[in-house]
């Protein structure tokens, strides 16, 4: 949850810090109280679970948030109708100069690597998606990735103490979103998790 926010923040600040910015300055002291990111822009672009998702979308929000407050970045967030909005959406604000476009989940990956095609003097990045698995491996296009094994390893090895403490026979299910890579991870951590706790 949070963690994964943080480092979102953490890939943020990483790319804003890397977006050209002058060298005018050899030590980070003489910046006088102005903010890393300001002057930079930042575009969110939310799959179709929108930002009330109660999952990435919001937590990918709140950080992005927390860069405007913290790091002075200006920031913009399309919220996606249907997946035909993907396309448009990221490429409105590689359009508009965004130093950063971030799309949110598994589901734009498609779309993602067809707009850092058609703009690659445009910086990208998408959450759960490995760069070098895109259509022609865009070198304008960061992969914000997780290691959802070890969140799910730990949530399977209190399932597994818990089912062990209670009567009867010992069984735990699992059930993921949709067949793609991160939830892959989660259930294979949660599945090891919970045999490690109770191999029974």
């Amino acid at each position: 949850g949070m963690k994964k926010s943080l480092l979102l923040l953490g890939a943020v600040a990483l790319l804003i810090a890397g977006c050209g910015g002058s060298s005018k300055s050899s030590s980070p002291s003489t910046t006088s109280g102005s903010k890393a990111g300001a002057g930079k822009k930042i575009g969110l672009v939310t799959d179709i679970g929108g930002l009330n998702d109660r999952g990435f979308n919001h937590l990918s929000y709140v950080g992005l948030q927390r860069a405007g407050r913290e790091l002075g970045v200006q920031t913009q967030v399309f919220q996606a109708k249907s997946p035909q909005d993907y396309v448009p959406n990221l490429s409105t604000f590689a359009r508009q100069g965004y130093d950063l476009t971030i799309g949110v989940g598994f589901t734009e990956a498609d779309a993602i690597a067809t707009a850092a095609k058609s703009f690659p003097n445009s910086n990208f990045a998408i959450v759960d998606v490995d760069q070098t698995t895109e259509p022609g491996k865009p070198k304008n296009l960061l992969g914000l990735l997780f290691k959802e094994q070890e969140t799910g390893y730990l949530v399977g090895y209190l399932a597994g103490l818990e089912e062990k403490r209670r009567p009867g026979p010992d069984v735990i299910g699992s059930v993921g979103g949709q067949k793609q890579p991160p939830v892959d991870r989660f259930i294979a951590g949660y599945q090891a998790g919970a045999k490690a706790a109770d191999p029974g």
